[in-house]
């Protein structure tokens, strides 16, 4: 009975030693598998380390930066004489372009009584195709116009609601199709 005993006994030993070689390779690559994962989170935590650096180093360069560039400005408002010429300047380019705007302003207002004159002048027509104001007696064969009728379905070319049957396109993608004498 001993034997047995002893024989169970070192079956028992044997068996348990296989298990726990199983156990101990399932825990060895179940490690593994952790640490391949730590690994892979540590080099992303390297990686985001490293741009907050950079970014640091960025922020910290440009922070001295505009810090030298308040320190001139800060200077520059103290110097009394500085800021006198930067206001004698304005002033200037101000006045400027006020007397711009005047004389602008009587160009047009010139422009316009002229324009007014030359329309309603007897000797003056306008085209009814494309606007063009000429004198009586004179007509190029320069008014470029549709001939067809306008439509509103779609144009061929953008799309827009209206076209003209000549050329299946609108104004805004054609001008006019067809050239000719100015029509009074």
């Amino acid at each position: 009975m001993l034997l047995k005993t002893r024989h169970r006994s070192s079956l028992q030993t044997t068996h348990d030693s296989f298990l726990s070689e199983l156990e101990v390779d399932r825990i060895i690559s179940s490690c593994n598998l952790t640490l391949a994962k730590v690994t892979s989170e540590h080099d992303e935590i390297k990686v985001q380390i490293q741009d907050y650096k950079a970014s640091i180093d960025y922020l910290q360069k440009s922070n001295i930066q505009q810090e030298k560039q308040l320190k001139v400005l800060k200077s520059n408002l103290d110097d009394k004489e500085y800021v006198q010429n930067i206001k004698n300047d304005v002033l200037k380019k101000l006045n400027g372009i006020e007397d711009n705007m005047d004389n602008l302003e009587k160009y047009l207002e010139e422009i316009q009584k002229i324009t007014q004159e030359i329309e309603q002048s007897p000797i003056m027509w306008k085209c009814i195709r494309c606007g063009f104001a000429q004198k009586e007696g004179q007509n190029e064969a320069s008014c470029t116009y549709h001939p067809g009728k306008l439509k509103y379905f779609s144009c061929r070319l953008c799309g827009q609601d209206e076209y003209f049957t000549c050329c299946n396109r609108c104004r805004d993608c054609l001008y006019g199709c067809t050239k000719g004498l100015h029509k009074p």
